[in-house]
């Protein structure tokens, strides 16, 4: 049994991790306008921004499902956090247009893996 402090402490994990996948949805679209003039991308191209994040999720959801139940969900979580967090980071240095969807499908993947506690 856990301690008082490191449920707390999982707890407060778990909770930053789902905030982050959910408000990194609502970032992107707000980043939009600035975006597409900086990487001079119209917005059906910049889409792929978005759904490329959503389909990774979406895909990758039942298969992190059954890698958290074979090989642990603390595992799961803490290599989540740390390829969400690759993933963000290389966002952020995205040099064009290409990098940025590969590395919000890294986001996603991350995002994935954090899901299943």
């Amino acid at each position: 049994m856990l301690s008082k402090t490191a449920r707390y402490i999982a707890f407060s994990a778990i909770l930053v991790a789902s905030f982050l996948t959910v408000i990194n949805t609502n970032m992107i679209r707000v980043a939009s306008p600035h975006l597409q003039e900086t990487l001079d991308v119209n917005y059906s191209n910049l889409s792929w921004v978005f759904n490329s994040y959503q389909i990774a999720y979406a895909v990758l959801l039942p298969v992190f499902g059954q890698i958290g139940d074979k090989f642990g969900r603390r595992q799961c979580l803490v290599a989540g956090i740390a390829v969400f967090a690759l993933g963000a980071l290389l966002g952020g240095f995205a040099w064009d247009f290409t990098s940025l969807v590969t590395f919000r499908t890294l986001q996603a993947v991350g995002a994935a893996a954090t899901t299943h506690w």
